[in-house]
């Protein structure tokens, strides 16, 4: 015979809705304070990323009021729109592949490799080896570095003194920055 007191015995289903009951107050203010936490911190990255966006917006437009120009890019080649007169000119038609507008000027790319037009002349700045390696995107940097990316040779960095080196390889198919 049990030596327990058999009317004191609880099933295993009411203990565990015993304790539930019990502890769901504990529960609820942890889990608020925790997705309480993520919302706040969510928040705050979305408000950084939010300022820094607009931060590179403005540089981009202060770029453009002082050249006084914007270049398009389309299939057509490469334009240049100049604010001040609204006239369309024409830079080079077809066979462009990437351009980007930085402080060393415009930057055209066509197969493997790259130009810099400046000052009305577009002159031949380096071609990347292997030949193969079609440029798509370019951006370059504050401190007048080349990020040139291609469609199936990987991602370079040329530096001001035409320096290239291959920062990531065996990745493809890089079509938009």
């Amino acid at each position: 015979f049990p030596s327990h007191d058999t009317k004191r015995l609880v099933s295993v289903e009411k203990r565990f809705l015993i304790n539930l009951v019990s502890d769901s107050p504990l529960i609820l203010v942890w889990t608020s304070i925790y997705y309480l936490w993520h919302y706040i911190e969510l928040g705050t990255k979305t408000e950084i990323q939010k300022v820094r966006l607009e931060g590179m917006v403005k540089e981009l437009e202060l770029k453009t009021i002082k050249s006084g120009s914007v270049y398009i890019h389309s299939q057509g080649g490469v334009n240049r729109y100049d604010l001040r007169s609204s006239r369309l000119f024409n830079v080079q038609s077809a066979n462009v592949d990437a351009i980007a507008y930085g402080a060393s000027g415009l930057w055209l790319a066509e197969g493997n490799r790259l130009y810099l037009y400046k000052n009305n002349k577009k002159e031949l700045y380096l071609a990347l080896d292997p030949v193969d390696a079609h440029i798509r995107i370019l951006r370059e940097t504050s401190e007048k570095r080349l990020i040139i990316g291609t469609l199936a040779s990987g991602v370079y960095i040329a530096d001001p003194n035409k320096k290239v080196r291959k920062v990531i390889q065996n990745i493809s198919r890089i079509v938009t920055g």
